[in-house]
């Protein structure tokens, strides 16, 4: 991707869309107060994970909203996102985001498998649970 879009990066680059962001945007994180939106339990000690492009963070939530069955919700904030933001460019670069954080939720998940301190009866909702994760990169992959 990087490869095939380098101009689209160093566009993204250059119009100053990397930024020091959340780093890992769940919907756990978001909430809203007097109509409001704050965050929560953003990556402090991680500067590598927090200063991305902004696509990647939308796309995080995006994925988020989508493994957690909210894909209208998903679609919706991501249109009102861009809409609000003039980043037409995102289009191009949310889908390769949305991949890479649906491939690294599955990673991550899987890791839980070798645990020691997980039961070993939880261990088939992890299996199911990082399986998910690789389908929805999958889907995304495939246009779904």
């Amino acid at each position: 991707f990087y490869k095939e879009k380098n101009k689209l990066i160093t566009h993204r680059i250059n119009l100053k869309k990397i930024k020091e962001t959340h780093g890992d945007l769940h919907m756990e994180h978001v909430g809203i107060e007097e109509n409001s939106p704050f965050f929560l339990d953003c990556i402090e000690f991680n500067d590598r994970f927090r200063i991305t492009d902004v696509a990647n963070e939308i796309a995080f939530l995006c994925m988020d909203l989508d493994f957690n069955g909210f894909k209208k919700f998903s679609n919706l904030f991501l249109h009102e996102y861009i809409q609000i933001s003039n980043d037409k460019d995102m289009e191009e670069t949310v889908k390769f985001y949305k991949v890479y954080r649906a491939y690294v939720r599955g990673k991550v998940t899987s890791f839980l498998i070798d645990d020691e301190n997980i039961p070993e009866k939880d261990k088939k909702d992890i299996i199911a649970k990082a399986k998910k994760y690789f389908l929805l990169a999958n889907e995304y992959i495939n246009g779904a």
